[in-house]
């Protein structure tokens, strides 16, 4: 007969009904008169019991399971697959080693219990009716397994994750954390001097120390770009001379500027080939007045349903090369609905291409007078200068050239230069159109646009120029000087 007192240090499952619960622990006490059991180390429901030494009178239990017996705590390993039942005559319920119940022995500890990890159900005590249970539903599995040809191998393969997973998160967490992280002691392990010390020694400047680089380190606003915003350099245009200025794409290609006579002769070399005059004035016309309608507000302004407000333009023209450029580029306007009003001055001698472009012009809507004084005295949008020639600088000392001077000046009006020449002009542009390639130009003439003649590679090359297209897709390209 086994007394009260052989049960101290086994470890019991003990079912109270659904309102009490299920707890767990280890036999510190058991009470024969009082008819009780104390617990140590309980767990109730698989929580771990806040209070350190629980009491079950007997009247509350109805069942208690022995998981591990005191013999088997104390020996070095217990003897599993026991038949033997125990059971205790000191007034409390008999003991069996029947299978822990649902509640108590598939629930596991979570982090909040923060308490020992219970023996597995793996360590339980089974009865042989269901280790045979078992060992028939085994044979069945490995009947059918062998039926349906799987080999075994890889049955044991699918098992080997799960082995995994209780190997690395079987440990409870209060095994982990058992005793609070002491950041300042181990902070205090770490010698700053020391490693930066050892940092300094290894710089290849003995006088430059790691402190002093990160203070050279510059601070940037939070629109600037930590990396320097260079454009590229990509050299596809060189001049047989050394050019006076350079300027550049948006793309970064340098466009070398080159003097005025090197352009004459190109020029001449691609009418030699067959790109005549007349071309030449329609291609530059048609650019500036292609520039000329965006910088009025392009389809924004010009279209059918606001023919109510066309936009005004006033083109000066000189009686030169430059001048027939001008009314090229202000026939062009006037076919395309804007009110162009173009003035020339009454000069004795005009160029050939100068009255044949103005036979054109007198074909459309445009308006043509020969003073100043006729021009309309209301605002206009904008002003298209064609008085400059780049072979007489002394027409800036001419009356009617101070007058057309004057009258731009009372008008607040943009201002767009076809052609300007390297020596300046008198009134001040905001934007200026170049051909082929750009003269060495000042700043009066504003941002400067490169215009497409549609020269042929051979032209430049027969001039000692090495070309390629910088267009890509456009006709016309702003240009940035590397000033």
């Amino acid at each position: 007969m086994a007394t009260g007192s052989s049960f101290i240090g086994s470890t019991v499952s003990v079912d109270c009904g659904s309102i009490l619960g299920t707890y767990q622990g280890e036999v510190c006490d058991v009470g024969a008169d009082d008819q009780t059991i104390s617990l140590v180390n309980a767990f109730r429901n698989g929580l771990k019991c806040k209070i350190s030494k629980l009491t079950l009178s007997a009247i509350d239990i109805q069942e208690l399971s022995i998981i591990t017996s005191s013999i088997e705590a104390k020996s070095s390993h217990g003897v599993i697959g026991s038949n033997r039942a125990d059971t205790a005559k000191d007034g409390l319920p008999p003991l069996s080693r029947s299978s822990l119940p649902p509640a108590a022995g598939s629930s596991v500890p979570t982090a909040s219990s923060c308490s020992s990890a219970l023996p597995s159900s793996s360590k339980t005590r089974n009865s042989p009716a269901k280790l045979s249970e078992r060992r028939r539903v085994y044979s069945a599995s490995e009947s059918t397994t062998k039926r349906q040809g799987t080999p075994r191998k890889a049955e044991h393969s699918r098992r080997k994750p799960n082995d995994r997973n209780d190997d690395c998160f079987n440990q409870h967490v209060c095994d982990i954390i058992e005793s609070e992280f002491d950041f300042e002691y181990n902070l205090s392990l770490f010698d700053k001097a020391a490693v930066f010390e050892e940092i300094n020694s290894q710089l290849p400047n003995e006088g430059l120390r790691l402190v002093e680089c990160n203070k050279r380190v510059p601070k940037y606003r939070h629109d600037e770009n930590v990396l320097e915003n260079v454009p590229a350099v990509y050299r596809q245009i060189t001049a047989p001379s050394h050019p006076d200025q350079e300027y550049y794409t948006d793309s970064g290609l340098v466009i070398p500027s080159i003097s005025y006579s090197l352009r004459t002769r190109l020029l001449s070399a691609a009418e030699k080939y067959g790109l005549s005059v007349p071309r030449q004035l329609e291609m530059v016309g048609r650019s500036a007045s292609e520039m000329a309608l965006q910088l009025l507000g392009g389809c924004h302004r010009i279209n059918p349903e606001n023919s109510h407000q066309r936009p005004r333009a006033a083109v000066l023209c000189g009686p030169h090369m430059q001048g027939a450029q001008g009314v090229s580029c202000a026939r062009h306007l006037a076919n395309h609905n804007v009110d162009v009003t173009i003035f020339i001055p009454n000069a004795v001698k005009v160029i050939n291409w100068l009255q044949e472009e103005m036979n054109l012009f007198k074909c459309t809507s445009g308006v043509h007078v020969q003073n100043i004084k006729e021009m309309t005295s209301g605002s206009v949008d904008i002003i298209i200068n064609a008085l400059d020639s780049h072979d007489n600088e002394q027409l800036h000392a001419e009356s009617w050239y101070k007058a057309v001077v004057n009258w731009t000046r009372s008008h607040r009006a943009s201002v767009l230069s076809i052609d300007p020449p390297s020596y300046g002009v008198a009134i001040e542009a905001k934007w200026s159109l170049s051909i082929a390639l750009p003269l060495p130009l000042q700043k009066s003439v504003g941002k400067i646009y490169l215009c497409d003649l549609g020269l042929p590679a051979r032209v430049f090359t027969e001039l000692g120029i090495k070309y390629e297209s910088p267009f890509g897709s456009k006709f016309v390209i702003p240009l940035h000087s590397s000033e």
